[in-house]
């Protein structure tokens, strides 16, 4: 009930059994994952949005691709071309938050991360609880956790788990 579904084989997954409501579903492709109810309060637009989604919850995710192959995971934002495109989660919370052409594109399992800005953080994969905002930042590492970086490149050179908590800006 209540569900806006707009596009070729939008919301196009078999879910028969599962009541799943609240749902908007906008693009060609959108969230076609066979749904539980978990899926109930998911929005995604764009072609191939949450294209994967089967239990996550509360998931967003607007532009091409983004959020694409995300099943379980939940409260995840991905805004943009191919945001947090990688991005498989964990069943339970995801709660990553990307906004950019490709941010996050590499995260699989990370989880608590905030990425912002043109293919910030595409190197993440497993890491969690990194922010990292400007272009290209944290973009060539996937071995930090807690990590904050700011600015246009920052972070981009290849860093290891030692430099966990650490703070850049520049």
């Amino acid at each position: 009930d209540d569900n806006v579904v707009i596009g070729y084989n939008a919301m196009s997954g078999n879910f028969t059994t599962a009541v799943v409501n609240d749902v908007v579903a906008i693009g060609s492709g959108a969230l076609a994952g066979t749904l539980t109810a978990d899926a109930t309060g998911t929005t995604v637009v764009g072609t191939a949005a949450g294209a994967a989604i089967t239990s996550g919850q509360k998931n967003t995710a607007v532009g091409f691709g983004a959020l694409t192959a995300e099943t379980d995971g939940d409260f995840s934002v991905a805004v943009g071309y191919n945001a947090l495109a990688a991005s498989t989660g964990k069943n339970g919370t995801s709660a990553n938050v990307a906004v950019g052409y490709s941010a996050g594109s590499a995260i699989t399992s990370g989880s608590s991360n905030t990425i912002i800005g043109y293919l910030a953080g595409d190197a993440i994969d497993t890491m969690t609880d990194n922010t990292a905002i400007g272009a290209g930042a944290l973009g060539g590492s996937s071995a930090v956790d807690k990590t904050v970086v700011i600015g246009s490149g920052a972070g981009a050179g290849a860093m290891t788990d030692a430099a966990d908590g650490a703070i850049l800006i520049g």
